[in-house]
């Protein structure tokens, strides 16, 4: 069930202008069909207009200079000023494949010396082809990257996507899986965790045994990017929120789609190397049953408030212990003074040193109502009335 903040936020969103938002992405699936789910989703208050586009490195040119509101687009190892994260999507996979004969050149040799397929231009493939050469000690070494597949048959691909599609196989059985270290060593220092290093964007990913038989009989260890839903910095909270939200409900259809988006686990969304900030409307939208400042610190006020109560009811019970004992003192008082009376009708010396005590009784309070700051209250009063009686009645008999 939605917090009530979040209904009234949506509420509010959709009282607003429609917002016409462009969705940049390039032309390859799945990225083109989420793109387009997305879009389809987001009713009003947001009107989504998808323009593709061949080349990854237009997309991020647009979207850094405020041309493109959004893009999906793979995670970049680096930050780009102004743009924030939405959602993430799903994984691509590195299909690493090359022809059983060059193996023995090892991994670095193979990308600097053969004819690569990378997929689109600038995208994610081309970028960490370039990166694992140049990391590889021959810096002035540029891959030799096809411009498509089909006009001429590469030796390697190296190609980021989701799980190869039968068509797919059957065009690759020349090729062979090329795994980047042993799966069961994974944590020992394999390939991939070297090119996860350098590359943080990137995590290691194992494709299980038998899923293509005719590539690898083998588990092989490979890599994967989240490919992400971003937008510019200032995208307004609401609708970024409201995108987050519409990715959300979108989780099932796009697994269905394109199972590596259902793997559990398959986006480390909790990574602390990520380059990129979460969209504050993305935040607020992950945040949503999080419990209140109230729900997260319940005990602290409960503690809080029970030794208030009992500073309170101490200080009452003080004061009213004090007031009892200023009472108990004037009593003392009243008893003196009383005592003094039947010699007010006797004779003269008596009555004389009778008057003389109640002033000195007299004296007494009054010089205890100024050290101990008692209230002219009530008992005070009508000590002084009785007291002062007393003193008419000893003058009239005199």
């Amino acid at each position: 069930m939605r917090p009530l903040w979040a209904v009234v936020l949506t509420l509010l969103t959709l009282s607003g202008h429609t917002a016409e938002l462009t969705l940049g992405v390039h032309t390859e699936n799945p990225a083109h069909h989420v793109a387009e789910m997305i879009a389809a989703a987001s009713a009003d208050p947001v009107d989504i207009t998808i323009v593709p586009f061949n080349s990854a490195e237009e997309i991020e040119r647009q979207l850094r200079s405020g041309e493109l509101d959004l893009a999906v687009i793979e995670e970049p190892a680096e930050n780009w000023p102004d743009v924030a994260v939405v959602a993430d999507l799903y994984p691509s996979v590195l299909h690493l494949l090359y022809k059983p004969g060059e193996q023995q050149l090892g991994l670095y040799p193979l990308l600097a010396k053969s004819s690569i397929w990378a997929g689109i231009a600038g995208g994610i493939g081309e970028t960490q082809a370039r990166k694992l050469v140049h990391d590889s000690g021959m810096p002035d070494t540029e891959p030799n990257f096809l411009a498509n597949p089909w006009t001429e048959e590469p030796d390697v691909y190296f190609q980021f996507g989701g799980i190869l599609e039968h068509d797919a196989l059957r065009r690759l059985g020349a090729y062979r899986l090329y795994s980047l270290g042993d799966p069961a060593q994974l944590g020992a220092g394999s390939v991939a965790e070297a090119a996860s290093l350098r590359s943080p964007n990137l995590h290691p990913f194992i494709i299980p045994a038998e899923l293509y038989p005719g590539l690898s009989k083998e588990p092989v260890l490979s890599l994967a990017v989240s490919t992400l839903l971003l937008a510019r910095e200032q995208l307004d909270v609401n609708l970024a929120y409201n995108l987050a939200m519409v990715i959300e409900q979108l989780r099932g259809r796009i697994a269905a789609y394109y199972p590596l988006a259902g793997l559990e686990d398959a986006i480390p969304t909790g990574r602390s190397a990520r380059a990129l900030p979460l969209h504050p409307g993305a935040e607020r939208f992950r945040n949503r049953d999080q419990p209140g400042i109230i729900e997260r610190y319940a005990e602290v006020f409960g503690v809080l408030a029970t030794v208030l109560f009992a500073l309170v009811s101490g200080t009452i019970a003080w004061r009213r212990h004090r007031r009892q004992s200023r009472k108990d003192r004037l009593d003392r008082y009243y008893a003196a003074v009383m005592e003094q009376r039947p010699l007010l009708a006797a004779s003269t010396d008596e009555r004389v040193h009778a008057t003389t005590q109640i002033r000195a009784i007299q004296a007494d309070v009054m010089q205890l109502v100024i050290e101990e700051r008692i209230d002219a209250d009530g008992a005070l009063l009508a000590f002084l009335a009785l007291s002062n009686q007393l003193l008419q009645e000893g003058s009239t008999t005199d």
